[in-house]
């Protein structure tokens, strides 16, 4: 499989969220995402990944990482709960191409790494983010009042989205 053929089914997955110009991938959790979207991945998630990865030539590696050719994608370790995820994401981007996170991972990592909030809308309309959490990991970090300025805007478009029912069970 080429890398443009990989990029473009991470693109049209449905439980996915990829933009070429961020080196992660949200996967999304679960309808009760403000319950459930902490720092790890759960086994459904990690099953979705694996059967995708797999199914797009990727062969599985130790210590959750995918290859095809030269090419290696990881998947985030699991971290303590209520820990936040940004160190563990930091490593993992550094020694991978791409990395499978969680919605609430993707948004942190990209507030702390100015990515634009074009790209941040489109996450938090395919992917729910647990936002009161994201600013609750965010409190300490020097990106906190960038989140804060957003969170108005993103809370009121995830609503709108959770109130027509556009997320969907794993």
């Amino acid at each position: 499989m080429e890398t443009d053929a990989f990029f473009d089914n991470l693109k049209n997955h449905k439980f996915f969220y990829f933009n070429e110009k961020v080196p992660l991938i949200s996967v999304y959790d679960d309808f009760f995402y403000s319950r459930n979207d902490y720092d790890h991945l759960s086994p459904k998630q990690r099953n979705l990944i694996q059967y995708f990865m797999v199914s797009n030539d990727f062969k599985r590696k130790l210590r959750g990482k995918y290859t095809h050719k030269n090419f290696e994608v990881a998947v985030l370790k699991p971290t303590s709960l209520g820990a936040s995820p940004l160190r563990e994401i930091n490593i993992a981007v550094q020694n991978s191409d791409l990395v499978f996170v969680s919605p609430l991972g993707f948004l942190l990592w990209s507030i702390e790494n100015n990515v634009s909030l074009d790209i941040l809308e489109q996450l938090v309309t395919k992917t729910p983010v647990n936002l009161p959490q994201a600013k609750d990991f965010a409190y300490h970090e020097n990106f906190y009042e960038n989140l804060c300025k957003i969170y108005p805007k993103f809370k009121k478009l995830q609503d709108d989205n959770v109130e027509k029912h556009k997320f969907k069970r794993l």
